[in-house]
Order: C-alpha cells, then sequence, then structure tokens
C-alpha cells in the first residue's frame, strides 16, 4: 500500500512538474515570440491583432513578393497592407481575412492573389492545413478563426494545442531571429533580387492532370462568401511567372469566381512583363517586376473603380 502511494505520489508530482515546465517555457517563448520587432513573426502578429489597412493583399510568396503597398497608395490614395505569406495557401488567407473581420476590421478592398497551390492536392509541407496550423498555433485560444481550423483538423490536433510548448515548437531559431535580426520590408512587400538569363525562353508547366483538393476548393469558397457577405469588394488575380501555365487550375478558380461574382484577373502572362529581367526566378518578379506588375494592377482598379467602389 505504501509502495502505491509512493508511485501515485510520484507519478502526480511528475505529471505536476511537466504541466508547469509547459507553461513557464511556453510563456518564455510567447512573451519573445509577440515582442517580435521583424520577420514573418511581427508581420503575421500585426496582420492579426492591429492592421487596419484600407486595403490588404492576402496570398503565399507570390503575393509577398508581387505587389508594393506604395504604388497602391499612391494610385489609389488607400492605405494598404501585404499580409502575404511564404508557403501558406487558402486555409491561411481565411483565417486573415476571417480575423479581420471577426475584430471589426472591414477592408474597402482586398487582393487574393491566387496560385495552383490553393486548389490543388499538395505533397509536400507546405501549401497544406497543417503547415497553416503550424503558422497559427500560437494564437489558438486567442483569435476565434484559429481554434476553428483546429476543430477542422479533428480532436487529436486540439488536444495537441493544449500544449502552450506545442503551440512554439520548431519556432525557437525563428523567434530569436525575428527579434534581433533586422529585415527588409515595406508594409509587408519584401523584394526580391536577381534576374533570369537573358533571351531566356519562357517555360511550359507540367501539363499533366492536376488531383483538385475538394477542402482547399471549398475554403476558397468561403473566402469569397465572407467577401459577400460583409459586402467586402474583393480581386482574386493569378499574377505573372515566367512560363506557361497548366489552364486548367485557373479554370477551376475562374468557375469559382464567377459562381460568387468575384472579378477575376488572369495575369499570369501579362504581355509587358514577359521579359526575363522582371523575375528573379520563373515563378517570382524581382522588384522591378514587382513595382511594374503593382503599377499595371493598380491602374486597372482605378479604370474599374464603379466595379470595385474602393474609392467612394
Amino acid at each position: 500500500m505504501k509502495n502505491l502511494k509512493k508511485t501515485i505520489f510520484t507519478g502526480a508530482l511528475l505529471i505536476l512538474s511537466i504541466v508547469l515546465l509547459d507553461i513557464i517555457l511556453g510563456y518564455c517563448l510567447s512573451y519573445f515570440y509577440h515582442k517580435a520587432k521583424f520577420g514573418i513573426i511581427r508581420r503575421q502578429d500585426y496582420c492579426l491583432t492591429k492592421s487596419d489597412e484600407d486595403i490588404i493583399i492576402l496570398g503565399s510568396s507570390r503575393a509577398a513578393h508581387h505587389y508594393v503597398p506604395d504604388i497602391i497608395t499612391d494610385s489609389l490614395g488607400l492605405s494598404c497592407f501585404n499580409a502575404g505569406s511564404d508557403g501558406m495557401c487558402v486555409y491561411y488567407h481565411y483565417a486573415l481575412l476571417k480575423s479581420y473581420i471577426e475584430s471589426g476590421r472591414i477592408p474597402k478592398l482586398v487582393i487574393l492573389d491566387l496560385t495552383a497551390q490553393d486548389v490543388e492536392v499538395s505533397s509536400g509541407a507546405t501549401f497544406t492545413l497543417e503547415a497553416a496550423l503550424d503558422r497559427l498555433a500560437p494564437y489558438y485560444h486567442d483569435v476565434d478563426i484559429v481554434d476553428s481550423l483546429v476543430n477542422f483538423k479533428g480532436w487529436q490536433e486540439k488536444l495537441r494545442m493544449q500544449s502552450v510548448l506545442y503551440r512554439y515548437n520548431s519556432k525557437a531559431v525563428q523567434i530569436i531571429k525575428c527579434n534581433l535580426i533586422p529585415s527588409k520590408e515595406n508594409n509587408g512587400y519584401e523584394e526580391l533580387t536577381g534576374v533570369l538569363p537573358d533571351k531566356m525562353n519562357i517555360t511550359d508547366a507540367d501539363c499533366g492532370r492536376i488531383d483538385f483538393d475538394e477542402e482547399k476548393c471549398m475554403y476558397l469558397e468561403k473566402i469569397f462568401h465572407l467577401a459577400n457577405c460583409y459586402k467586402i469588394p474583393m480581386l482574386a488575380v493569378v499574377s505573372p511567372m515566367y512560363q506557361i501555365s497548366n489552364k486548367s487550375w485557373i479554370g477551376k478558380i475562374a468557375d469559382i469566381s464567377l459562381r460568387y461574382r468575384i472579378p477575376f484577373l488572369n495575369l499570369s502572362n501579362l504581355v509587358d512583363l514577359m521579359d526575363p529581367s522582371y523575375f528573379a526566378d520563373v515563378y517570382h518578379l524581382n522588384d522591378s517586376g514587382a513595382k511594374a506588375f503593382t503599377t499595371i494592377l493598380a491602374g486597372r482598379i482605378l479604370s474599374a473603380d464603379k466595379t470595385f467602389g474602393v474609392l467612394e
């Protein structure tokens, strides 16, 4: 009996120690996470908790590197923030937009940059629900939409999220970097340098069969539905790339956009920018290309002002 009590006491003490360690270390990581001054952590925290710009840009790395907020502001007279984030897809875009709305921040225009990874099955570690949850985990219990995404993932993820340390899993190095190492950005925009080889031919994308992810397509519809419900003008865009894209995924996005009456611009092979000097790689514009593209896009928005109503 004595041994049993000792075992129970030892076990309870061990569990308590683990819980306290989880809370203490988790609190320390949380403190420095939310104090970050640079990089993706600062941008994400700003988007989820503070940003109230008139125009927000959502999307993956192609959004982060293709849209220059200063040019949009100068052209439209409205404040703008680029919330694009590498490796993220519709789950993440939906969470950011939903967080704006839930906190009463209603944008005057949302520009949503879309890629094939927003509608097709992903085989890697990025462009997935898991990737979005890993990025958003520090906001569990603080931002309602993050809790909803965790619930969508299932009870096992919900159980893991009870650990504060789990929410900051593998983020220690990133937290240090985002607190100590300045990064160059402009209202969320991150410029890319470098150019493709001179006179490089436009590449052909793989034209094989694309497997569409029904859950991703559903979340794209949820984004469009949100915009319609709250009467938020939204523009869906496929920005330039130095390749001929598989038309099936662009057609899929166009079909969904049409159903929700969301204006859609396929600028993937914009003639004025089909020059290797504008690209850092076949998927991303460099700084010169981004400035030229944003100027063209802002001009198109201005010319369609009656449709978007952003300058009323």
